[in-house]
């Protein structure tokens, strides 16, 4: 997964944010047939994310 952030930048924010650990490996284990997917933090936000082979990995934090 190329882009603006390593995977390592990513779930560290996402932990700050306080998304489970098991977000890193539903994000990590994420094939592009299983189009948009989402979790809850403690904290009130949602991301949503999405993985294509061609684009990596595109992901949104949003408060619910």
């Amino acid at each position: 997964m190329g882009g603006l952030f390593s995977t390592d930048t990513l779930f560290e924010g996402l932990r700050e944010l306080g998304f489970p650990g098991s977000t890193e490996a539903r994000i990590g284990n994420t094939r592009a047939l299983d189009g948009t997917l989402t979790a809850e933090s403690c904290t009130g936000l949602e991301a949503g994310w999405t993985y294509h082979p061609d684009d990596g990995l595109s992901i949104v934090n949003e408060r619910s």
